[in-house]
This record gives structure tokens, C-alpha cells and sequence, in this order.
């Protein structure tokens, strides 16, 4: 997969997991995210075992808030010097970026742009939802598409969904008599 850098996978990520990076050249970044749904979930997942998620996130368009609560859940902090691990070792500066992408998305940020499902053929399923990231990186127009659609049931677009933005959603619905749209309200104070 050449220009895509290795997150964190296992080594043999088809019956586990693996993560996968690229950045382009709006400054984003494109994270191919495998996931084994059996091993993930159990065998209700046997028929269609393989999943590759395509997620965008721009770390220069993620409120500091968010990244340092992704940071925080994986026992990590910024500080002046850097990422630092609550027992005070320091990630060494040329990884720095990739860990903190690597905690966000972990934590939930970025972007739901694209998945591919199956039952056979991990390294096909793998090359479809990478031919889509690219495509993504080369057509803003197609990306802004995706980007402004709704994901969830409180109307969350993808784009605020990757930044962890609930607040808009739950704004944009303050009519609505949608039960969960009001649950939701409830929960969040609005």
C-alpha cells in the first residue's frame, strides 16, 4: 500500500485488527480501519466476518478539548515538550502525529466516510475501501458530499460527527418531536 503508513495492526491483522494512515494533501487524514467482526463481536458476525472502515479526521480541525480527552483515555497528555504518558515517558517527535491520530480514532473521532464489508477475500476488501480513500483525497467535491450527510439518528453530519460535535445536531433538532431526538436533548441539558 504504498504511501500509507502502519497505525497499528496486529500481525496477522486479517483475524484481528489493523489501522492504517494516510495524509492528504488538504492536511487530513485518511485512515483505513480493519476490524475482524467475529473476533469483535462474535459469531452472529460469521456470515460477513471482514470490515474496513474508511475515517477522515483533520487534527488542525479538531477542537483541542477532543484530542486531549482521546489522549486522556489512552493515559496520555499534551504538554510543551509533547505527547507524555502519565508515567512520564515521552513519544518520540517524529511519531508524535500518529499517535495522537491513532488515539482519536480509537476514541471515536473522525470522520465516517466509507465501509466495505465481506466474507472472503480480506486483501480485496482492503484494496476497495483504500481505492475509495484515494478517491476521496483527489474529488473534494465527492468528499464535501460525504462530509455534510448525516450518520446518526440526531442528524449528526459526518464531518461534526468527526470532530465529536454533538452540540449542532442536537441544536438543529430543538423542535423536533422525534422521542430519541428529545431523550437526547435530556441527556445533553438542552
Amino acid at each position: 500500500m504504498r504511501g500509507w503508513i502502519e497505525l497499528c495492526s496486529d500481525v496477522n491483522w486479517i483475524d484481528y485488527h489493523g489501522m492504517w494512515a494516510k495524509k492528504a494533501r488538504d492536511g487530513s487524514w485518511y485512515v483505513l480501519r480493519w476490524t475482524n467482526l467475529v473476533d469483535a463481536g462474535g459469531d452472529e458476525f460469521a456470515d460477513c466476518p471482514f470490515e474496513c472502515d474508511v475515517k477522515r479526521i483533520d487534527l488542525a480541525d479538531t477542537p483541542p478539548d477532543a484530542i486531549a480527552s482521546a489522549l486522556r483515555s489512552c493515559g496520555y497528555r499534551l504538554t510543551p515538550e509533547g505527547v507524555c504518558s502519565d508515567s512520564g515517558d515521552l513519544i518520540e517527535p517524529q511519531y508524535q502525529d500518529r499517535a495522537i491520530l491513532e488515539m482519536c480514532i480509537g476514541y471515536g473521532l473522525g470522520a465516517p466516510m466509507h465501509t466495505e464489508t465481506g466474507a472472503k477475500h480480506p486483501l480485496r476488501i482492503r484494496a476497495a475501501a483504500r481505492r475509495v480513500a484515494e478517491e476521496l483525497m483527489r474529488d473534494a467535491d465527492k468528499r464535501d458530499a460525504l462530509l455534510a450527510r448525516p450518520v446518526n439518528a440526531i442528524g449528526s453530519t459526518a464531518a461534526e460527527y468527526g470532530r465529536g460535535d454533538i452540540d449542532s445536531a442536537l441544536n438543529r433538532g430543538a423542535g423536533s418531536t422525534d422521542p430519541a431526538m428529545i431523550i437526547m436533548r435530556k441527556m445533553h441539558g438542552k
